[in-house]
């Protein structure tokens, strides 16, 4: 049987020194760029407009990556968007070519581009950390707001897990004939079991970002290292796993389960929950539903704002909640925006999404959880009354004005049935 084109990649690799015997980095060796100016970006032309980065082809790991970025109205060109950890700086963080000049990037999307780089063809992607200028406030602001549309728009989402691993790669592997019903879920040995709990208990699965990426992809290709697996086989797993007491080992089985922050469940609590909505109230409720899982689970991003903005693409009308990325903006005054939000839900859909947690102890979880609450439950609770009076003062607001909770239907973008993948 003829080796498959990761197969060949993957031995390739190995040639030139990098071990995936364990679970340590690949040691991939900083190739040298040529001395040119570092890249400067270029302003977008308007608010429709996004960067897209093409990833030239490459015949393998030891070549350069080699990009450029072109500027694209949202929707007119077919792309893939790429949905990653970001990993921590380092002073020793490798540089990849911009359109001939070098651009610092962090080592696990240094990594991504390495692996997922075709070899007979370009790949255009959107990425945020080279498609948005990470130091021009109001860009970011703004392309942050339509990361939504931008992820739903992909025609694929292709999300990096990392560097594979021997046991990874029997995870991904198993994964994949599960899906095609080449294996029994009921029949996998404790030993398989491990190796994928170790693949779903990888951080990139506790990134508060991936509810918006994943959710709203149209298709869903996951890679670690050279393995790769379609979205819907994560999908079928997952699904499996929800009917763990069945199986032999349940105890490893619940333990997979329970290290992936999403699953099938997290979808089907918020569609309930829009069974109640009014067409007015749809973004409120939206919203809300997804924070309440992101507190719930633990989600983790490095920017507290995030906690808040990383949901708002999962609102079908952003316009609706009146709430807008703004990184300069108090993290005490972004927790207000949101509890905003919350408090201009009806009464009982908040006791549908919240059950018996108050309003005052929901924004003392969420406070803790932005990092603002430093012991002072005071502050908390004044902030709480502040976000009170403003729901308080929207509801008896004119109807025409725009934060007002019985806003007529939007058009929106975005009108999604959620699904796991």
């Amino acid at each position: 049987m003829g080796q498959s084109q990761s197969d060949t990649r993957r031995q390739r690799g190995h040639e030139i020194g990098l071990p995936i015997s364990d679970g340590a980095s690949h040691q991939i060796t900083n190739l040298p760029m040529p001395a040119f100016p570092h890249f400067q970006y270029q302003p977008l032309e308007s608010s429709h407009h996004i960067r897209l980065v093409t990833l030239e082809q490459g015949p393998d790991i030891s070549a350069p990556i080699r990009c450029s970025i072109a500027h694209h109205k949202l929707g007119s060109v077919r792309y893939e968007a790429l949905s990653y950890e970001w990993g921590l700086p380092a002073t020793s963080d490798p540089e990849i070519s911009i359109d001939g000049h070098p651009l610092r990037v962090r080592r696990n999307l240094r990594d991504a581009l390495l692996y997922i780089r075709a070899q007979d063809r370009d790949r255009y992607l959107w990425v945020d950390a080279l498609c948005i200028d990470q130091e021009n406030g109001r860009e970011r602001n703004h392309q942050v707001s339509i990361m939504g549309r931008i992820f739903n728009q992909a025609y694929q989402v292709v999300v990096w897990l990392g560097l594979a691993t021997n046991s990874s790669e029997r995870a991904m592997h198993i994964i994949e004939r599960l899906y095609h019903g080449s294996s029994d879920f009921d029949q996998l040995r404790p030993d398989i079991l491990h190796d994928i709990h170790a693949l779903c208990s990888r951080s990139y699965w506790q990134r508060l970002w991936i509810i918006q990426e994943i959710y709203l992809a149209k298709e869903l290709q996951i890679y670690c290292g050279y393995d790769n697996v379609r979205g819907k086989a994560f999908e079928a797993f997952c699904l499996a796993c929800s009917n763990y007491q069945l199986f032999e080992h349940a105890d490893l089985v619940s333990q997979i389960r329970q290290s992936i922050a999403l699953d099938a469940h997290m979808a089907k609590r918020v569609n309930r929950l829009r069974d109640y909505k009014s067409v007015s109230m749809q973004g409120h409720i939206d919203f809300q539903a997804w924070l309440q899982v992101a507190v719930e689970r633990d989600f983790l991003c490095s920017e507290p704002r995030d906690i808040i903005y990383a949901l708002l693409g999962l609102s079908p009308s952003m316009e609706e909640i009146n709430i807008l990325p703004d990184y300069e903006k108090p993290i005490a005054e972004v927790l207000v925006d949101a509890l905003v939000v919350c408090e201009s839900t009806p009464m009982e859909l908040r006791q549908e999404i919240r059950g018996h947690i108050s309003g005052h102890g929901f924004a003392h979880t969420l406070a803790h959880r932005m990092g603002i609450l430093s012991g002072n439950s005071d502050l908390v609770l004044e902030l709480y009354k502040t976000a009170r009076n403003r729901a308080r003062d929207l509801h008896s607001a004119p109807r025409g004005y725009r934060g007002h909770s019985e806003l007529g239907a939007y058009d929106s973008h975005i009108e999604p049935e959620y699904s796991l993948w």
